[in-house]
């Protein structure tokens, strides 16, 4: 078995160091051979430009082109950043309910809604996830056990959404940026 496993990986590296050799030998080849043509390319440029400017379009044609795809692009970074402000609650992903930290995650259904998901509990002291101990929280780094008024992850998940929809959560991302 060992002998056989030898002789494939050999063969696998053989083949991997051709193909990465062939490769550099053949891509070097080529831009020696398409390297003339690529500097008289780009040589050819700047009397394109000359041609295109003198070839009997008005001018006042080529600035309201330009000036159209100027507002064009414009418009575009605009709706751009009209879908990232849209999304910014995916940036709330953390607060505290009852002097404790809860952390969660948000998932994208096919239907492009978001839900809450993986919601975890953790120390407000050291930060370390806490587990539940029948009807406690309880910290195994610090010791820490929280028992007053345990929240359900269903009840989590109602606050989180109620202060995304009252846009509570663009205080907390300020504060925590």
């Amino acid at each position: 078995m060992i002998k056989y496993l030898k002789n494939l990986f050999s063969g696998v590296l053989e083949k991997t160091l051709v193909v990465i050799i062939s490769t550099a030998v053949l891509s070097g080849a080529l831009l020696v051979f398409f390297g003339k043509y690529i500097f008289a390319f780009i040589k050819l440029i700047p009397s394109f430009i000359l041609k295109f400017l003198t070839f009997g379009i008005p001018v006042w044609i080529i600035l309201v082109v330009l000036l159209i795809l100027f507002v064009v692009l414009k418009v575009y970074i605009a709706y751009q950043d009209s879908i990232f402000k849209a999304k910014s609650f995916l940036q709330y992903r953390e607060d505290v309910f009852d002097s404790l930290i809860y952390k969660w995650n948000y998932f994208e259904d096919y239907g492009g809604k978001y839900d809450i998901t993986e919601v975890r509990v953790f120390c407000p002291h050291c930060k370390c996830q806490m587990i539940y101990d029948g009807y406690i929280l309880k910290c195994i780094n610090c010791g820490l056990i929280h028992n007053k008024d345990l929240k359900t992850e269903n009840e989590i998940k109602i606050l989180i959404y109620h202060k995304l929809n009252t846009k509570e959560y663009l205080n907390r991302i300020k504060t925590t940026k």
